[in-house]
């Protein structure tokens, strides 16, 4: 901002007696532009032969300060995409920014400026919105590992134009809460989450330009171990193999141990404890006596 004011002091000791009074009579209107295409943006000003136009760039979101494109003809910036042609018309000049290869961040606001003083300039701007796909920012939620019953909130964004619609969907079409297989919404909160709803979710970003955006998610439930017994009343003859099994879920994978007449079991000529793994978070225990 500092090197545009000291511009404009330059331009001003240098205006000091003129008296023509300069006047912006055309700008184009503004423009909706796709990725990798080209613009042209016009502005016709008259009485302007003694004063400086230029063209400034400002951020839509205000997070950067302006910059100087061009002075009169003259580009003030390096890019071989921009160009800056002038046409006299009568009495008349027209100065013509063109943008070739338009890519996302030249999405902004740009505007035709006549110095007539350091606080007297005219000015007329026209917009420039760059239509490309949707692309999911990275402060959007990330994979997590959480407790059973804790609250938990999935955030995601996206930029792009037109504005991304956000939807959510679990792995293999599943049904989220309340028997939706599809949540509409850039947060989506879960008030107490379940070992059920463990798993994969995938946040969606589609404007209907290019191909949509997605972001996997996966999700750890922490719960206490459950544990289930397939038979509970088992018989085998005298001197031959008994197989006593039970199955336990649970996250993390949890220690397990069998006690029999309170004396905890471990592998010898009459026991073989085997763990094998059937699903993820889910143990199967089985104790054979030999």
């Amino acid at each position: 901002m500092k090197i545009v004011h000291g511009v404009l002091s330059m331009l001003c000791f240098n205006l000091a007696y003129s008296h023509m009074t300069p006047v912006i009579t055309h700008i184009l209107p503004n423009q909706i532009k796709d990725i990798g295409g080209a613009t042209e943006m016009a502005c016709t000003v008259s009485n302007s032969s003694n004063y400086y136009v230029l063209w400034m760039k400002l951020d839509l979101n205000k997070s950067i300060e302006p910059f100087l494109i061009s002075f009169k003809n003259t580009l003030n910036i390096k890019d071989s995409r921009l160009s800056i042609i002038q046409d006299s018309m009568m009495d008349e000049i027209r100065y013509t920014l063109q943008i070739n290869d338009i890519q996302e961040f030249d999405t902004g606001i740009y505007r035709c400026q006549i110095v007539i003083g350091l606080h007297n300039i005219i000015s007329a701007e026209v917009e420039l919105k760059v239509r490309g796909p949707p692309m999911i920012h990275e402060n959007s939620t990330a994979s997590m590992v959480v407790m059973e019953g804790q609250q938990v909130t999935l955030e995601c964004y996206a930029r792009g134009y037109p504005s991304p619609r956000i939807y959510w969907k679990r792995e293999n079409n599943g049904i989220l809460l309340a028997s939706r297989s599809i949540f509409k919404g850039n947060i989506w909160k879960i008030p107490a989450i379940r070992k059920e709803d463990r798993g994969s979710y995938t946040c969606i970003a589609a404007n209907g330009y290019g191909k949509p955006s997605r972001r996997r998610i996966a999700i750890q439930v922490e719960f206490a171990p459950i544990i289930t017994v397939p038979k509970r009343n088992l018989g085998q003859s005298l001197h031959n193999d008994m197989d006593i099994s039970c199955n336990v879920e649970a996250y993390p994978s949890p220690a397990i141990i069998w006690i029999n007449n309170n004396v905890q079991l471990s592998n010898n000529r009459h026991y073989r404890l085997v763990t094998t793994y059937l699903i993820v978070e889910s143990l199967r225990l089985l104790i054979l006596f030999l």
